[in-house]
């Protein structure tokens, strides 16, 4: 008995069906693509706060070290004028040992000032990882820092008489807060960028102006007197460094060439001083401005209670005032 085979002939997709199919693809990736990108926005914010938790903790174990909160920043003089002059040592460095950054600690001359020669190659040091947004792209690798304590609940200089809980000279303990720290911004996120990313509303090449993350000027203090992200200062003055954060050698305070070198054909680099550098006033030099993310429709804050939240762009602007001053009489809560 002869078996019969019998044979099915399948036919390859035709072109239309294979448009169809991959017309089909693309639409399903185009429509998890923005999910996964959503995902991946909420663990950078996740990490974002759980650095401002660090800073806290760090903070609080300085306090307990010493007696006294860390200063916003040190200077013989006042206010707080936003160029390299003076000593200007911040917050940040002070708290290094509680955040394992003993070694670097130990390179900086506290004796002297922030840009002081002795400390040049310290200031110049690409900041810790734990003071960058992992939302800021911007500020990896830098000598920037995203990460701001506060000094005032209105736009107004570093000074001495300031009612936030990290300004000029502060010597404050967490029992000096009468508003009581659960109702008070200690730390939030602010951005160091070029002006290319608010669409053109600020002139061209303008950035966000920082001194770097040792100093106790505007590059790691702000204040709650402006809306949660809006548009920054810009520097109308030459910077040490450049919106990349990289040394900017038209305005480092050590190193500038003058055209007397060049026409007498010199090849050693002028010692320009700060002081003669950056000796005009600028009434933008002390202007300190508020806190701002990469966070969609807000900022994350840290409360002196170690609550760390984020603070979005409707809160009710007097609120928002009242939490960045320490001893207004008026506490106010988040929840």
């Amino acid at each position: 008995m002869k078996t019969k085979h019998f044979s099915i002939n399948r036919s390859a997709f035709t072109l239309i069906e294979l448009l169809v199919t991959i017309a089909v693809i693309n639409i399903m990736v185009a429509m998890v693509f923005p999910a996964i990108l959503a995902m991946q926005e909420v663990v950078r914010r996740g990490n974002c706060q759980n650095n401002l938790n660090k800073i806290v903790i760090a903070t609080k174990k300085y306090e307990e070290s010493f007696g006294v909160l860390p200063s916003g920043t040190v200077n013989k003089t006042a206010p707080i004028r936003n160029v390299p002059i003076g000593n200007h040592l911040g917050w940040i460095p002070r708290i290094l040992p509680f955040i394992e950054q003993t070694p670097l600690y130990n390179t900086i001359d506290f004796s002297k000032g922030v840009y002081d020669a002795e400390n040049e190659q310290v200031w110049t040091f690409v900041t810790p990882d734990i003071f960058k947004c992992p939302s800021d792209y911007s500020t990896q690798g830098s000598r920037y820092s995203n990460y701001m304590a506060c000094h005032e609940g209105t736009e107004t200089p570093i000074d001495a008489d300031n009612r936030g809980v990290f300004f000029l000279n502060s010597q404050l303990r967490s029992k000096d807060i009468s508003d009581g720290n659960s109702c008070t911004i200690w730390f939030g996120e602010a951005t160091i960028i070029p002006s290319s990313h608010w669409e053109n509303l600020l002139p061209p090449n303008a950035f966000s102006p920082s001194l770097g993350w040792m100093s106790g000027s505007p590059g790691t203090i702000r204040n709650t007197g402006q809306k949660i992200n809006d548009k920054p200062f810009y520097a109308t003055w030459v910077m040490p460094f450049n919106e990349m954060g990289q040394i900017n050698p038209a305005g480092f305070p050590y190193k500038i060439s003058t055209e007397d070198n060049k026409n007498n054909n010199d090849t050693e680099t002028n010692k320009t001083t700060p002081e003669i550098l950056w000796a005009t006033e600028l009434p933008e030099q002390f202007q300190v401005g508020g806190f701002n993310s990469f966070h969609a429709g807000g900022a994350n804050h840290a409360l002196g209670d170690g609550n760390v939240r984020m603070i979005f762009e409707t809160i009710d602007a007097d609120v928002y005032k009242k939490l960045g001053q320490r001893n207004d009489g008026i506490p106010v809560s988040l929840d």
